[in-house]
């Protein structure tokens, strides 16, 4: 086993060398010419691997100091002879090296500080939305476009601001003007948005506070609007004779499925298996991906499409960047108020189809399971008898929605 002598001349290839005699876990070894600096030897746990760190004992006004200067070989000889002599030298001088330490560590976080704030002076809000949209949001979620539009709609007055200027009364100034309006589930949207994008904000080192912090959200009550028989009858009634194909086949869609907007905005003929019925969602809203089973309703209609499609997008639109629908809300209210339904939103047809499926006599595990929420039991496997359990109920609702209706032939216009 390589080893060596205190009196030897320090190299760099003997230290490189130099073991733990067998049986020691540690051992210490001094520099022949620099009295106090040593060289410790010692094992770690993980591997057993020898950690060698140069340290400096010294007698300092009675006190004997122990001062770690870095690592072998990450600090070279030349280097820990420097440092020592360095220390040497301002303990000769009456100064405690401890002292200096920590005013060199209190500097340290001092310039890390004015570097955030010389970062945060140099970019504005918008800067920050832009870098939050292509570095995370675009990357970790499924509705960062929502999140854009939002943020673009109510908070563009933040656009031209530094960062490190917009302080937690401009952000409650845009709260409050939302608020006025009656509308509190977009001021807490809005809010939530905001606080999401301040922190990465502090994550990326640009700022130290979020001016978020501090603004309460609205108590919400949760949302329980769901369309009556007769609203369904007089819903369909509309929808399947006076809108279009392309907007009459995504509401059936997302009603016979109770998926979310988006995913059946961005629905694609790679992820339908019309061989077993099945939809592949590859990533929802909470994470998770998710299997719906397809009623014959919505086969009907896939089948249908799928006939005269030349797109990947099952939802083709030929006027839209993306090559899909995009945005069918003006399309929704004109059918709500052509079939005097008020205060009924895209989302609430998931709500719908869940009433349906109770209605039907389904468990809340098994609707639950159908619209995919978060729930204690979503650690439970996904099985193939509990999928037709699903399916079995998902069809039960279908037929309730179908029932409203007067006159159901919905090709006629296709």
């Amino acid at each position: 086993m390589p080893s060596i002598s205190s009196s030897s001349k320090f190299t760099k290839r003997s230290l490189n060398k130099i073991k733990i005699p067998e049986g020691k876990k540690l051992e210490i070894i001094h520099h022949p010419d620099i009295i106090g600096l040593k060289l410790k030897l010692s094992c770690t746990v993980c591997g057993g691997r020898v950690r060698k760190t140069w340290v400096l004992e010294q007698k300092y006004k009675n006190q004997s100091l122990k001062i770690r200067i870095g690592e072998f070989p990450y600090v070279s000889i030349k280097e820990a002879i420097k440092k020592a002599i360095e220390l040497k030298t301002l303990m000769a001088n009456g100064i405690d090296p401890r002292t200096v330490k920590r005013q060199q560590q209190i500097e340290e976080n001092e310039n890390r500080i004015k570097e955030r704030e010389r970062k945060a002076n140099d970019i504005t809000f918008k800067e920050l939305c832009y870098r939050y949209i292509e570095e995370y949001a675009k990357i970790y979620t499924i509705n960062w476009e929502e999140y854009t539009d939002r943020v673009h709609t109510y908070a563009q007055s933040l656009y031209g601001k530094k960062i490190s200027q917009i302080r937690m009364s401009d952000i409650q100034q845009i709260f409050n003007d939302i608020s006025k309006e009656g509308k509190y589930a977009t001021a807490n949207a809005l809010l939530a948005t905001l606080r999401t994008i301040f922190n990465k904000a502090i994550k990326w080192g640009l700022i130290e506070n979020n001016p978020t912090l501090g603004i309460e959200p609205h108590k919400m009550q949760a949302r329980e609007r769901r369309l009556s028989y007769d609203e369904m009858g007089r819903f369909l009634d509309v929808l399947c004779g006076e809108a279009t194909p392309l907007i009459r086949d995504f509401a059936l869609l997302a009603l016979y499925t109770g998926a979310r907007k988006t995913n059946v905005l961005e629905m694609e003929w790679d992820n339908i298996d019309f061989k077993r019925k099945i939809w592949h969602i590859p990533k929802t809203k909470n994470g998770k991906a998710q299997n719906i089973p397809l009623t014959d309703e919505a086969m009907e209609i896939l089948q249908a499409r799928k006939s005269i499609s030349t797109s990947k997008w099952v939802l083709q639109s030929a006027t839209s960047e993306s090559g899909h629908l995009e945005h069918p809300n003006n399309s929704w209210h004109r059918i709500c108020e052509k079939a005097s339904i008020k205060n009924f939103r895209i989302h609430d047809l998931r709500r719908t189809f869940g009433s349906c499926m109770s209605d039907a006599g389904a468990s809340q595990r098994t609707i639950s399971t159908a619209l995919n929420h978060r729930n204690p039991d979503s650690t439970i496997p996904y099985t193939i008898s509990c999928m037709e359990i699903v399916r079995h109920y998902m069809s039960e609702a279908t037929k309730i929605i179908r029932e409203c209706a007067e006159n159901y032939n919905i090709y006629n216009t296709i």
